[in-house]
């Protein structure tokens, strides 16, 4: 990641916590990074994405992540 992309996604973030609430804040959160990983993903090669996504296992619903 480029200390670019960094300061941006960091001020995103810093906009999206600004006065709101966890509820509100959550999808918010969850398309930032959607995105950033998808703009990540799109600098690899092909070695690099099936080493990547070995690495990473199992696929888990993000909304797994919350007690929903």
């Amino acid at each position: 990641m480029t200390h670019e992309t960094q300061k941006k996604t960091m001020a995103l973030m810093g906009e999206i916590h600004k006065g709101a609430n966890a509820d509100a804040r959550r999808p918010k959160v969850i398309k930032v990074r959607e995105n950033l990983e998808s703009q990540l993903e799109a600098l690899l090669t092909d070695a690099q994405k099936k080493q990547w996504k070995e690495m990473l296992g199992k696929p888990m619903a993000t909304a797994d992540l919350f007690d929903l």
